[in-house]
């Protein structure tokens, strides 16, 4: 998650705030255009710190008996969802980089949503009259099912998918209409 805000708050509003966002866009490019493959890049990369991430699990457990037990598709479906959560506030990142212009702003913005989510969590876990709440926190998607005992679920893969994809349009609809600073 610590990944995916950087990349995605650096995408646009570190790119604007450090002065090379303007270079780039001096040059025959769509400003739409470059924010979607800067944000393609995030994607990749934190999709390859998955892939990075299952390979050395896979490679250096067995000696230690680590994976015993596991299944080797619910251990990548762990992992993946865990990408996505990851994104998902990579995402949140990039479209308040775009909105605002401010790195400072995309990574409060970020960590805020990940804080408040836990936050919320916790609270509509523990309290009765709460209980529905935990369908809005991003925690309860990703924790909801262990996937490792459990077997495979859709809902952590797809939640954060959708709002990754509604944060990419907010980003692309904001970016292309505002003053850079």
């Amino acid at each position: 998650m610590i990944f995916a805000i950087g990349a995605g708050a650096y995408a646009i509003g570190g790119s604007e705030e450090d002065g090379t966002l303007e270079v780039l866009l001096s040059n025959p490019v769509t400003r739409g255009r470059a924010l979607i493959e800067r944000f393609l890049a995030v994607v990749a990369l934190s999709l390859g710190l998955g892939i990075v991430t299952t390979a050395s699990l896979l490679a250096f457990s067995p000696p230690f008996g680590l994976l015993d037990g596991v299944s080797i598709p619910g251990l990548g479906a762990a992992v993946f969802a865990a990408t996505t959560f990851g994104l998902m506030h990579g995402a949140i990142a990039c479209a308040a980089g775009a909105w605002t212009g401010r790195r400072s702003v995309a990574i409060a913005t970020a960590a805020t949503v990940a804080v408040v989510g836990n936050l919320l969590n916790a609270v509509a876990v523990s309290s009765e009259s709460l209980h529905l709440l935990r369908f809005a926190s991003p925690w309860h998607w990703y924790g909801a099912r262990n996937m490792l005992a459990q077997g495979i679920a859709l809902e952590p893969f797809l939640a954060p998918i959708a709002v990754s994809v509604v944060c990419a349009a907010v980003a692309w609809w904001s970016f292309r209409r505002r003053d850079l600073h």
